[in-house]
């Protein structure tokens, strides 16, 4: 039970539908009542948290959202106050985003007492185990109750017909792991899908539907700095951002990066894309590695951490890319299964124009399974590149892919590690990437039409546009860093909002007006009806 919330209303509902940057603060008394207040702060005051926001995702696709805990505060209340803040701030958009996401998550009784189960094992390791001892479990419980704060919160604010349960925040927090623990159920009610019998068709559904993202480190050709990118594949309903920065001054001793970066959405508390810079020069990116292997998924059980917590708890606590990379692969849900790369910025000299042998590693996942490898030699050949396909080994073997193959060996476009159709590409045109602006309108590449590797498919190229093939998951963002911009305690990322366009590919903008039905008939509120942003800037508002 949550204690009574006290909250100042000082014109909050015209105060977030400009762009103008906004300012909020909370305080909390001896008895645990919480108190929100817009301006009039106080000097003598111990506010538990401020937070700025700017509602301009429809100006410029993103909105700003940057809060900071005090320090002299317990890490839990500074986890409720920075949840509370948060709801209160992004009220309006959780509702929008909640019915946009709504009819894309799957939910039913199974599925929310999974979620439940999964929830008690994180509390209940702490509270009456030994999971404070633990650094992911005990982070993974300031999370919670970061997440539960920010439910309570948006629940006493919001009006009576757009109040929202658990499970519906669940849709949006935890939509990626929700599609596998979904999986999950159907797998072990439906039975085993052969993927080796489903047509091309079926297939190319398949891949279309499960694919999200591109990702791309390029070191520059004289070695004097590296850039890396990353644009998320999913429903363009899903497209109401906000670029958020978290300066959590925790006092826990497993603390290693106060201040975290990264591109998410509304009542969200990790990236999902995903896509992060820490204070502590970590930057970590991930694809998803699609699984056709229903053999598998039965291995998903709720004694674990989502992928979504796991990946905020090893920004958070890690002291480097092999650390990251490690402590990833513990509490495996085999939910929202990821080839993560991790570059430590600490072990890259561009004075010097060196890398240390350990300063690359990727974490991949698969439910039961979880491997590392130090790919820091093939960065420093020049690039290293994601597109949704296992690198390891053993994992690839799992991943049902070899098969689905053998059957048809034209779904290698699709699918094969060294040949299909994104490996190609950047293996071609990497040396475009050189310069920044290169390096941009790469991660933004389709020149489906022109292109010989792309075969034609507006899917098949390093930013989707899977709507000209009548679906509705296509790439709708990119986010792009520098490593030499990473200096003097400042974290810098370079965003762009909605689907690629490119007139002399004779691309042209998404817009729901002319999108396909299926997708134009979701609902897609507080989206703009045609997506013509340019390239923005976000640096940390909070010094760390």
């Amino acid at each position: 039970m949550f204690p009574k919330i006290l909250f100042i209303f000082i014109c909050l509902i015209s105060l977030i539908t400009t762009a103008e940057q906004i300012e909020a603060r909370i305080k909390v008394d001896a008895q645990d009542n919480w108190e929100i207040v817009y301006n009039n702060f106080s000097e003598t005051e111990h506010y538990v948290a401020r937070a700025l926001y700017t509602n301009s995702s429809m100006e410029n696709g993103w909105d700003k959202l940057s809060i900071s805990t005090n320090p002299i505060f317990k890490d839990e209340i500074q986890a409720e106050g920075a949840g509370r803040l948060e709801a209160a701030l992004t009220l309006e958009k959780i509702y929008y985003f909640h019915l946009n996401v709504k009819e894309l998550a799957p939910l039913n009784k199974n599925i929310s007492q999974f979620f439940e189960d999964q929830e008690k094992f994180v509390m209940d390791s702490v509270e009456k185990g030994e999971g404070s001892q633990d650094p992911m479990l005990y982070n993974a419980y300031l999370i919670k109750l970061q997440y539960n704060a920010m439910i309570d919160q948006y629940n006493e604010l919001a009006e009576e017909d757009k109040k929202l349960s658990k499970d519906e925040f669940h849709q949006m927090n935890y939509i990626a792991d929700m599609y596998d623990v979904a999986q999950k159920f159907k797998v072990e009610t439906e039975g085993e899908v052969d993927y080796t019998k489903l047509d091309d068709d079926e297939i190319f559904n398949i891949f279309t539907e499960r694919t999200h993202c591109s990702a791309l480190f390029k070191l520059k050709n004289d070695l004097s700095d590296i850039y890396f990118g990353h644009n998320t594949w999913d429903s363009i309903t899903l497209t109401i951002r906000i670029i958020k920065e978290y300066n959590f001054n925790f006092n826990n001793r497993w603390v290693r990066s106060k201040n975290i970066i990264f591109s998410s959405y509304p009542a969200t508390l990790s990236s999902l894309d995903d896509f992060y810079i820490s204070s502590h020069g970590l930057i970590s990116i991930e694809t998803t590695n699609v699984l056709y292997n229903d053999s598998l998924y039965p291995l998903i059980n709720p004694n674990s951490l989502f992928a979504a917590d796991r990946a905020m708890i090893c920004n958070r606590i890690s002291n480097s890319s092999k650390e990251w990379a490690e402590n990833y692969i513990k509490y495996n849900s085999g939910t929202y299964n990821n080839q993560f790369m991790i570059l430590d910025k600490n072990k890259v000299n561009l004075v010097n124009k060196s890398i240390d042998l350990d300063a690359f590693y990727i974490a991949e996942t698969f439910p039961g399974i979880g491997k590392v490898n130090n790919v820091t030699d093939v960065l420093k050949f020049g690039f290293w590149s994601s597109y949704n396909i296992p690198y390891d080994k053993e994992l690839y073997g799992m991943s049902g892919i070899k098969e689905v193959i053998e059957k048809n060996p034209e779904r290698a476009s699709l699918l094969d590690y060294d040949i299909s159709a994104r490996a190609k590409i950047f293996r071609r045109d990497h040396h475009t990437t050189d310069s920044f602006e290169g390096f941009k309108k790469f991660i933004r590449y389709n020149k489906y039409r022109t292109d010989p590797f792309s075969e034609g498919n507006p899917s098949l190229a390093i930013s989707s546009r899977a709507d000209l093939n009548g679906s509705c998951s296509n790439a709708y963002d990119a986010k792009v860093g520098v490593l030499s911009e990473l200096i003097d305690k400042k974290i810098k990322i370079h965003l762009i909002g909605g689907p690629m366009y490119d007139d002399e590919a004779g691309i042209k903008p998404f817009e729901w007006a002319t999108a396909p039905k299926k997708c134009s008939d979701l609902p897609h509120y507080l989206t703009p009806e045609k997506y013509t942003f340019d390239w923005i800037e976000f640096e940390n508002e909070f010094d760390f």
